[in-house]
């Protein structure tokens, strides 16, 4: 049985508003949608690698999230505005709508690097041929990812951030 096609709306950018460095995933998973925060799927580590790269390993409480990425000068972001998908995966993203990378990098000049949560990202990114600032290939924080462990996932994040 197929799963539920659902329809997602990424967020607003999160995090500095004159960021140095602007991290992009592809779309809000599931849970992220239901809380309506970015990662928040306890599966995901990507909280747990910003903790371990800017807050000495201390857990960051949900209300200190934006403070600290506001502090180290990042920004969230995802490539997709909208569009529909089974699940979480992002192999299950149809009717997509792109985001306009571009402009918002015109409004952000002092944006030095992208770092893309992921290969998909970055493989749309690709395909706009935008001149900008740049960019990392991260292995993704996702749960789904298993290509390597927690600790391997923020080791190699670590590198770019």
């Amino acid at each position: 049985m197929k799963k539920q096609e659902n329809s997602f709306t990424s967020f607003l950018p999160f995090g500095s508003p004159n960021p140095k460095i602007i991290i992009i995933g592809t779309a809000p998973g599931g849970k992220s949608l239901e809380c309506q925060k970015y990662y928040a799927d306890p599966t995901n580590c990507f909280w747990e690698m910003i903790a371990s790269i800017y807050n000495n390993g201390k857990p960051i409480k949900d209300e200190d999230k934006e403070k600290i990425l506001v502090k180290n000068g990042i920004a969230l972001w995802d490539i997709y505005e909208n569009g529909k998908r089974a699940g979480s995966a992002d192999k299950n993203i149809e009717n997509e709508v792109v985001r306009d990378i571009e402009n918002y990098l015109s409004e952000h000049p002092n944006i030095e690097k992208i770092v893309f949560n992921g290969q998909k990202a970055s493989d749309v990114y690709k395909k706009l041929n935008i001149s900008g600032p740049n960019t990392f290939v991260a292995n993704s924080t996702s749960g789904n990812n298993t290509h390597l462990n927690k600790a391997e996932k923020i080791a190699e994040w670590a590198k770019y951030l």
